[in-house]
């Protein structure tokens, strides 16, 4: 889970979608290895329909990782503190 946290502990958004995306889609990958096939037309395919439905969401998990430890942070918004004198209409 460090992985999870940068620069003093704070997530990085879309992290944990793409590694749930690689990690869960590319178990799928290998599970359909052992798995039989369910219907006739996948008999002669050296992939089946479950690897090759796998295939763009792990892509897609690798390119969202990339994304997120490449993109720039957003810039913090520059605000003046309040005072009660800017506040108030004078008379």
């Amino acid at each position: 889970m460090r992985i999870y946290w940068k620069k003093a502990g704070k997530p990085l958004p879309g992290l944990l979608f793409g590694l749930f995306l690689i990690l869960v889609f590319g178990f799928r990958f290998l599970v359909e290895y052992i798995k039989e096939d369910q219907v006739a037309f996948e008999a002669g395919m050296k992939l089946n329909m479950g690897q090759w439905l796998s295939i763009p969401l792990v892509l897609a998990g690798i390119v969202l990782l990339i994304w997120v430890f490449t993109r720039k942070p957003a810039p913090k918004p520059v605000t003046e503190p309040w005072s009660p004198q800017k506040g108030v209409p004078k008379r």
